[in-house]
């Protein structure tokens, strides 16, 4: 595909209209959605594909960071993935991902996330499914808490200086929760045509335990009642979650239905006095190593354990991050080194998973995305232990 070029919009309108037109069409994409949607992303956060100077595909993305073992991993977030009509099914797509996971990996980002739309393309490039966003709903008057140990104070949805500090101390003790930018918490109190976002914090003044951002939408088929979306749930103790539990059971004398996204063994379940909760939507997340030194060396590992796992890595790729390295384990963080014997052997696909928690080294080992000793995979599931991966955010 030597006939493309790969780069940024720069200043240039007649590309960004471009770009807006393709992406358009592919994500069903208005022209005011379109204006949203660039202005909070940046312009300058877009990469597209050119031939003979006309735009043949682009995509979005957003600097920002992932939390795994309890340390927050810089990641190129992917987004909005399009390819024009008449160019595709000849390469432009994989072109486009090759040359941006390449200029992540010049820029010192080790890992790229995303939603795919077809999960088969991006295992191409080297993603694997990684964690979980899953969807569920209950009838409020099922919750059943009401127990407000705690005081409840409201805030500015948009007052992101209050929340980041409470999120991050959450986020830190999950794995794959995104450390948010400005971009991403605009996401979260954006309308998405609910109307109205309300906020609340939850603890003693000065000592924070938790907040709720919610809105409300009409219940389907349901005359004079409303639906509750919550928008983020953050509740750093029990007292903190069964106070917000409270706070969304009281809409119970017009609200129908409440629903929220956690992971499939979803904690804020865990207080509730029915299994009254159903999941419905439910959408994996990919993850991709963009350079496998930089990502081992920048997240945390089991407090409990140390020693030594040695991988054998494959990427047809990025072929730097091709061969043997031998990670040591001390205190929760990780040093890398070119070498070593035995261990496991896997590609970036399988690393992936490993490296997100989505699997552990012997399940892996079962769906063939890992080989190795026993020692080594005992090793490795050792190192890589942790709460299973989710996020509550979509981009």
């Amino acid at each position: 595909m030597s006939d493309l070029t790969y780069g940024g919009l720069g200043d240039s309108v007649s590309l960004e209209r471009e770009t807006a037109h393709i992406l358009g069409q592919s994500f069903r994409i208005s022209d005011e959605h379109w204006d949203r949607f660039s202005a909070l992303i940046g312009l300058e956060n877009f990469r597209i594909m050119q031939r003979d100077g006309r735009v043949v595909g682009g995509l979005g993305l957003y600097q920002m960071g992932q939390w795994f073992g309890g340390a927050s991993v810089p990641i190129w977030g992917i987004a909005a993935v399009g390819i024009d009509p008449a160019a595709r099914g000849k390469g432009v797509g994989s072109a486009l991902m090759a040359n941006v996971l390449r200029e992540a990996r010049e820029r010192g980002v080790p890992l790229s996330s995303l939603y795919p739309s077809t999960t088969s393309f991006y295992r191409r490039n080297g993603y694997e499914v990684a964690g979980n966003r899953i969807r569920y709903s209950m009838n409020i008057s099922d919750i059943g808490i009401r127990e407000r140990s705690l005081g409840v104070h409201n805030v500015d949805p948009n007052d992101f200086d209050v929340l980041r500090p409470i999120y991050a101390l959450d986020a830190a003790s999950n794995a794959g929760k995104l450390d948010r930018n400005d971009a991403i918490w605009q996401r979260v109190v954006a309308s998405r045509g609910h109307g109205h976002v309300y906020g609340y914090v939850v603890g003693t003044p000065g000592e924070p335990a938790g907040y709720v951002l919610f809105s409300q939408s009409s219940a389907d088929d349901v005359q004079q009642s409303y639906d509750v979306h919550v928008r983020d749930f953050v509740a750093l103790n029990a007292d903190a979650c069964r106070t917000i539990w409270s706070l969304l059971a009281d809409h119970s004398s017009l609200g129908h239905q409440v629903h929220w996204y956690g992971p499939s063994i979803d904690p804020l379940q865990t207080l509730l006095p029915q299994q009254k909760a159903t999941s419905g939507w439910r959408l994996r997340w990919m993850l991709r190593i963009v350079d496998v030194v930089g990502a081992l060396e920048a997240r945390g590992y089991n407090p409990g354990w140390q020693g030594r796992v040695t991988f054998t890595v494959y990427d047809p790729n990025l072929p730097e991050n091709a061969g043997t390295w031998t990670l040591d384990v001390v205190d929760g963080a990780g040093t890398v080194s070119r070498g070593g014997k035995g261990g496991l052997e896997l590609s970036t696909q399988g690393l992936a998973c490993l490296y997100s928690g989505m699997h552990d080294a012997q399940t892996l080992m079962g769906l063939g995305l890992v080989t190795g000793e026993q020692q080594a995979l005992r090793a490795a599931c050792l190192a890589f232990a942790g709460p299973e991966p989710w996020m509550p955010d979509m981009f």
